[in-house]
C-alpha cells in the first residue's frame, strides 16, 4: 500500500492559511502597541493639564481681587498662549479664558429680598478656564480639562466677623487651643519661617538611584512634605498626589493610609496585557499646602523586558 502525502494544492492552502495567519497576529500586536502609546500619552497629557489648572488657582488665590490686586480679566503669566510644558517640550499647552453669562444659582434666597427680586449676575466673579494639552497634528491628539475659578475670598465684614469671633470665643472656652507648633494637623508656627520641600525616597526594598524592574515587577516610592524650621525638619500630614510623566506606562497603584505609591510594570488594554519595553517611567508627586503647590519627581526607572 502506497503512503499519500500532500498535494501541491492542499500545500498551497495550508502555506497560505499560515501566512495569514501570522499576519493577523501581527496585526493585533502592532494595533495594541498604537493603542498602548497612546493611552500613555493621553494619561501625560491629563496629568499635564491638571498641573495647569492647579498652578491657575494657586497664582489666582494670590492675585486677584479683593484678595490681591489684579482683575479676573487679568491672568498675568498664563495669558499667553500657547506654550511648550516645561517638563516635556512634547506637549503644547494651550490656555483659554471665558466668562460666559452666570447668575447665582440661590434665587430663592434672593427673593428673599423684596427689595432685590431679580437674579443676581455674578459673571465678574468667575472665569471659565479651559486648558488644552496637544502633541500630534489631529484633532484627537489632544486632550481638554475645563474648570471654574472663582474670585478669592477678601476679607469679612464686620456682622460675619463678629459672629465668628463669639463663635471662636465659645469653642476656646471648651477647649483651649495647643500652643503654637504642637498641633499634629499643622505642627510649624506661623510666626517662624519656613522652608518647605517634598521629599520622595524609595521604599520597601526598592534600590535607591534609576532602578530597573521586568516584567511585573514593581517599585516602590513614599512622599513627604518638610517644613525647616530654624534647622529642625517637620513632617507635615498633607495627602500627596501622583502621576505617571515619563515615556514609559505602568501601572499605578496607591497604598491606602499613606503616601506611597507602586508602579507595576504592567499594562492591561481592552483586556490585552501590554509592556512598554526599552522605555522609562518618572513618577511625579504633588502636594498643596498653604495656598501653594510642591512637586518632586523619582529618578528614571527603567522598564525591560
Amino acid at each position: 500500500m502506497k503512503k499519500r502525502g500532500l498535494t501541491l494544492a492542499e500545500a498551497v492552502v495550508a502555506i497560505f492559511m499560515l501566512i495569514a495567519g501570522f499576519s493577523v497576529v501581527a496585526q493585533l500586536f502592532h494595533r495594541s502597541m498604537q493603542y498602548s502609546t497612546r493611552v500613555t500619552l493621553r494619561q501625560q497629557a491629563v496629568a499635564i493639564a491638571n498641573r495647569r489648572l492647579e498652578d491657575i488657582r494657586v497664582w489666582s488665590r494670590s492675585h486677584h481681587l479683593p484678595a490681591g490686586n489684579l482683575p479676573m480679566t487679568n491672568w498675568g503669566p498664563f495669558a499667553t498662549s500657547p506654550v511648550q510644558d516645561a517638563y516635556d517640550s512634547f506637549f503644547e499647552v494651550s490656555t483659554e479664558f471665558a466668562r460666559p453669562t452666570f447668575y447665582n444659582p440661590c434665587t430663592r434666597f434672593e427673593l428673599v429680598n423684596p427689595g432685590a427680586p431679580e437674579r443676581v449676575d455674578i459673571t465678574a466673579y468667575r472665569t471659565q478656564v479651559t486648558v488644552t494639552v496637544s502633541w500630534g497634528g489631529s484633532a484627537r491628539d489632544s486632550v481638554r480639562l475645563t474648570t471654574y475659578i472663582c474670585s478669592p475670598t477678601g476679607k469679612l465684614s464686620w456682622q460675619p466677623r463678629r459672629a465668628w469671633l463669639a463663635m471662636m470665643a465659645l469653642w476656646s472656652l471648651a477647649a483651649p487651643p495647643s500652643p503654637a507648633g504642637t498641633s499634629p494637623l499643622d505642627p510649624v508656627p506661623d510666626a517662624q519661617p519656613a522652608t518647605y520641600s517634598l521629599v520622595i525616597s524609595p521604599t520597601d526594598g526598592t534600590p535607591p538611584g534609576s532602578p530597573v524592574i521586568h516584567h511585573e515587577q514593581t517599585v516602590t516610592y513614599q512622599a513627604q512634605l518638610v517644613a525647616n524650621v530654624g534647622g529642625t525638619n517637620f513632617n507635615l500630614p498633607c495627602r500627596v498626589s501622583w502621576a505617571s510623566l515619563g515615556p514609559g506606562a505602568g501601572t499605578i497603584r496607591y497604598i491606602r493610609g499613606t503616601n506611597k505609591v507602586e508602579l507595576k510594570h504592567h499594562v492591561v488594554l481592552n483586556g490585552l496585557v501590554v509592556y512598554s519595553d526599552n522605555l522609562d517611567a518618572v513618577l511625579e508627586a504633588s502636594v498643596t499646602y498653604r495656598g501653594r503647590v510642591y512637586r518632586a519627581s523619582t529618578p528614571r526607572i527603567g522598564l525591560i523586558p
